[in-house]
């Protein structure tokens, strides 16, 4: 009985031993899948985005990606699908003969970019386009392009002698040939350069450059404008408020040649903001212009008074090769409530601007708050309530302090902004101030909780005025 007792105890000090090992195997294989998983986790879900770059991210395949810029660190998803692109210039070597019966060798060097100012819209179209392509393979489909577009120019019958002896020709016609395909993925050529254009007629080697003569628009640009006027068939005052969509008329500008018609040629030499400012004074004649012919009866149909403001104003845009793409319109009735917009006070606008490029291309982040007040003589909608003009005065407000803050910082430099930001606040309060007069508003103040660049710039400057101080005290 005692040897049976002792082998049982045995026997269950072994099985005990075993599912004690099993126990620990399990333990071990689980915390190992559940680190192995973590690690995956951490590398999956972080995204660095460089200072020019841009990030495209999207959850499924037909959802258009959403857009972002300059120098951040992103959380996504595992489910997310993401693209990172650079939008530095992308510069390409080509050497190609010319029409056989010539032996022309021709050497080119051309830079190719995104070209999308702040205001500029990227289409859907464009978004998906990119998103599919990885950055080796937008540059394989660049070269390819303009490689078809050199080989079409050169080997044409008009190579000898048009292009040889009218000067800019050769370059317009490649750009003619590869703009189409390279604004599929955003893309425009900024400089061209061509070496050895005519070795048979000079034994000298050329050099010519060009940046492409068009306007600053390969998508649609968003124009705001809002205000008040009067239909002129039943004298009934309104309120409007409208969001135009504008691009290039390409029926009217075929090619860059076209801007040296006499009607835009001085269109050529002008700025972007310049000649934004000149299809904002456009599209208001247009939409003055329409108030003339709208009847009471349109104000209640859904969009007929934005078919009539977006007839108007893309007559008007012709004068300027334009053309609206979109037009969003609200127009009511004024009536007598609001007849004292002091009553309205001021209201408070937050943004929180993220990497806008300062005139180095530097992208800083700056949240501010703004007051904005209304004028005794603002055009204000009648017919609304206070809590509705309010929102019309905030969303117009907001429109403009986006855009002309913008082009504030875009005209300063870090280094105006460390220097003096009392000086910096005035460039923009008055920047503002002027963006805001038109609709009767105007800036009380502006707080800026924070300025901070995403490369580090400002951290930099920083340490160093500290270490400066530091060793100026200790030498004293």
């Amino acid at each position: 009985m005692q040897n049976l007792w002792n082998h049982t105890g045995k026997v269950k000090n072994k099985n005990m031993c075993v599912l004690c090992m099993e126990l620990w195997l399990v333990v071990v294989l689980f915390g190992t899948l559940f680190l192995f998983g973590i690690g995956l986790l951490a590398m999956s879900f972080s995204v660095t985005v460089q200072p020019q770059q841009m990030l495209l991210v999207a959850t499924g395949k037909e959802q258009t990606p959403s857009v972002y810029r300059n120098g951040r660190k992103f959380l996504l998803p595992f489910y997310h699908r993401y693209s990172v692109l650079s939008i530095n210039q992308i510069d390409f070597t080509f050497r190609s003969r010319a029409k056989a019966d010539t032996g022309d060798d021709v050497d080119f060097h051309i830079s190719v970019g995104v070209h999308a100012p702040e205001d500029q819209i990227l289409s859907r179209d464009v978004l998906m386009k990119l998103f599919d392509l990885q950055q080796r393979n937008v540059e394989d489909f660049v070269r390819r392009s303009l490689m078809s577009a050199i080989q079409q120019t050169i080997q044409s019958p008009r190579y000898i002698p048009e292009y040889q002896h009218i000067e800019g020709l050769l370059m317009e016609s490649i750009n003619n040939h590869s703009s189409r395909e390279l604004q599929q993925v955003g893309l425009s050529v900024y400089k061209m350069q061509v070496h050895n254009l005519s070795p048979i007629i000079e034994k000298v080697s050329q050099s010519r450059e060009t940046a492409a003569s068009k306007r600053h628009m390969t998508g649609p640009i968003n124009i705001v404008l809002a205000g008040r006027g009067t239909l002129a068939k039943s004298g009934t005052q309104v309120h409007y408020n409208s969001t135009f969509q504008v691009q290039g008329n390409s029926k009217i500008i075929k090619s860059v040649r076209d801007w040296d018609a006499p009607a835009y040629s001085h269109l050529k030499t002008m700025n972007h903001n310049a000649y934004l400012e000149l299809m904002r004074g456009l599209i208001q004649k247009g939409i003055d212009e329409a108030l003339v012919w709208i009847p009471p009866e349109a104000l209640n149909e859904a969009g007929a008074c934005a078919k009539t403001f977006r007839l108007n104003a893309d007559r008007e845009l012709k004068e300027v090769a334009a053309t609206v793409v979109s037009c969003q319109t609200v127009v009511t009735k004024a009536g007598a409530e609001d007849r004292h917009p002091k009553e309205l006070g001021t209201t408070e606008v937050r943004i929180n601007f993220q990497d806008i490029p300062e005139k180095q291309n530097i992208p800083l982040s700056i949240p501010a708050v703004f007051v904005v007040g209304f004028r005794d003589d603002r055009p204000a909608p009648h017919d609304m309530n206070l809590e509705q003009s309010r929102a019309g005065a905030e969303h117009t407000a907001k429109s403009v302090i986006r855009e002309k803050f913008t082009l504030a910082v875009g005209m300063t430099t870090i280094d105006d902004i460390n220097k003096s930001r009392d000086w910096f606040y005035r460039h923009c309060e008055k920047m503002i101030d002027e963006g805001l007069k038109p609709y009767g508003l105007y800036l009380v103040n502006i707080t800026v909780n924070d300025i901070t660049d995403s490369v580090g710039y400002i951290d930099a400057m920083r340490q160093k005025a500290l270490e400066e101080f530091r060793q100026h005290h200790e030498s004293q």
